[in-house]
């Protein structure tokens, strides 16, 4: 029916438990997460993405990002990329039903579409996104250092920061990626682009706040140089 609050990913589910700083916590308020992620999120776009022309989301899923970022950001483009062709038509409907400034194109993060234009000084962001990439994700990060955007925002769940020695609860987590085959190896390789002088770390933080099975909310900000 064109409501955007229906656009709320299914991996946030009422009533789960949670991870908070190294614990498994039961939220009295079902919704938790999802509010708490409204918030987190207000933040992030208000304090990274506003004042950008050009804002690429990479992984766009249910277009729930997409919408809010356009809204927020008004004087912005906002383009949704993802492998498949059902989020690509939710984020055309978007501007089609809501009006917003937005676009849909599909994506394959294993064979970037070299044609993709990006303008300088765009910015680029995933959420929960390249955490499907596995151990396969230098196509992209090569690709991003072609197109060179001004910034590049991950809010992803990071392997290689849980206490998987020293926490049960982490080691949970640390262990999931490796099962499912999740995200694994990126840090440490901006972190040798930036030796290599062709990265710029801007910021590197664990939330220590997540679901029950990995903590996505863990910021990795860098640019290309």
């Amino acid at each position: 029916g064109g409501k955007l609050e229906s656009l709320l990913p299914k991996y946030i589910r009422p009533g789960m438990p949670v991870r908070l700083y190294g614990e498994f916590v039961q939220p009295e308020d079902p919704n938790f997460e999802s509010n708490w992620y409204s918030i987190y999120r207000a933040w992030f776009v208000q304090r990274h993405l506003a004042g950008f022309k050009n804002i690429f989301e990479f992984g766009s899923g249910s277009g729930f990002n997409v919408a809010y970022v356009a809204q927020q950001v008004p004087g912005a483009r906002v383009m949704g990329l993802d492998w498949a062709q059902p989020s690509v038509d939710i984020v055309e409907a978007l501007r089609r039903e809501h009006g917003l400034n937005v676009a849909g194109r599909q994506f394959d993060f294993f064979h970037p579409d070299e044609t993709l234009d990006m303008p300088a000084g765009s910015a680029i962001f995933t959420v929960g996104a390249l955490e499907q990439t596995g151990t396969q994700w230098e196509s992209f990060l090569e690709f991003i250092l072609k197109k060179k955007p001004a910034c590049c925002f991950h809010i992803e769940p990071i392997h290689e920061w849980y206490d998987h020695e020293n926490n049960l609860v982490d080691y949970t987590a640390w262990k999931a990626h490796e099962v499912r085959n999740f995200w694994r190896g990126f840090p440490g390789r901006i972190i040798e682009l930036e030796k290599q002088g062709r990265a710029r770390i801007l910021k590197t933080k664990r939330i220590n706040f997540g679901s029950l099975v990995v903590e996505g909310y863990s910021q990795l900000f860098w640019q290309p140089v």
